[in-house]
């Protein structure tokens, strides 16, 4: 039990708590529905938006991307279409067996839940290695190889055909041919 600081009242701890994030003190009912009161929640929520805009501009990211001419899904994207197709989770376990040295593999395992409620599990691997990304990503190559099997495991449970920029390597050699250089040959 707490005491409202306005006028002195108890109040439960269930009121304080909520008193304490709304209005930044302990305030009874009858205290909360004062207008200085009110006044104060307000500018507390405004602060708390002005804190979120980071979070919003995310949101404001696009999922897919122009690289070179081709479309790539981006790793928010793919979080954004499988939350809203019935994400349920991710697992994933490094893969340490018969690797070339300098190269890191993960396995995930994206857990989904259809409309019909029927629960489906998908699994994919990826894999970094120095010899193929950039100097500047060699020390996040170990979440690099990571992201990578988690964005082709949650390709599959979405069913999203195009790649995503994370799974592209770092150097000239992996970077993604144009359109013009993929004509099939004629003859």
């Amino acid at each position: 039990m707490g005491k409202c600081e306005k006028c002195g009242k108890d109040i439960s701890e269930k009121v304080e708590g909520y008193s304490n994030t709304n209005y930044g003190k302990p305030l009874c009912f009858d205290c909360q529905k004062l207008p200085e009161m009110q006044e104060l929640a307000k500018k507390i929520v405004d602060s708390n938006q002005q804190k979120a805009v980071s979070v919003d501009d995310m949101e404001e990211q696009p999922d897919v991307i122009d690289l070179h001419g081709k479309k790539f899904i981006t790793h928010q994207g793919l979080l954004r279409k499988a939350h809203k197709e019935g994400l349920m989770g991710i697992d994933t376990i490094r893969i340490t067996d018969n690797l070339p040295e300098g190269t890191i593999m993960f396995k995930a395992l994206v857990y989904m839940k259809d409309k019909n409620g029927t629960e489906k599990a998908f699994k994919a691997h990826g894999d970094a290695s120095v010899a193929s990304i950039e100097t500047s990503m060699k020390q996040h190559i170990i979440r690099l190889a990571e992201t990578r099997a988690i964005n082709r495991a949650l390709r599959l449970a979405t069913n999203t055909g195009i790649c995503s920029s994370e799974e592209l390597g770092g150097k000239e050699e992996d970077e993604p041919v144009s359109a013009e250089e993929s004509k099939p040959v004629q003859g």
